[in-house]
């Protein structure tokens, strides 16, 4: 997973985009997504319609982006502003669970200084941590 991020709130909800690589020799499935900085959290089509999964192809990459599927909080407990991270579970068939997170602003604007003011605002951020393909998109 690469440059994740986080558009500000538009009417109390918030979409995510991110870029899923999967570099196994099998086809993966992401089922679902939760944080425990909003109390719904999920995945859906640029129409909005819920969907209940996204499959990344063996080798594939996956993009969700800004006219495409997204991911969408709401019920925030705590402000989405630019310049704020929020720690992201995916859930996937294969992989099990991801932990990640997600500056609210551009692609690219994750820091350590963001994760460090996440992890500390959130509890349950605490178990989030990072791989080195994560750490290069932060600049640390």
């Amino acid at each position: 997973m690469v440059n994740a991020y986080l558009k500000p709130p538009a009417d109390g909800v918030v979409h995510g985009y991110l870029v899923i690589r999967n570099a196994g020799d099998a086809p993966d499935r992401l089922l679902g997504i939760s944080t425990p900085s909003a109390a719904r959290a999920g995945l859906v089509t640029a129409s909005g319609q819920a969907l209940p999964g996204i499959t990344i192809p063996a080798h594939g990459t996956v993009t969700l982006d800004p006219g495409g599927d997204s991911i969408v909080l709401s019920g925030l407990t705590q402000p989405a502003e630019p310049g704020a991270t929020i720690p992201i579970d995916l859930m996937f068939a294969r992989s099990g669970t991801v932990y990640a997170f997600a500056p609210v602003g551009p692609p690219g604007s994750l820091t350590m200084q963001g994760i460090m003011q996440a992890t500390m605002a959130e509890p349950g951020a605490m178990r989030h941590g990072m791989t080195s393909q994560q750490m290069e998109g932060t600049g640390q």
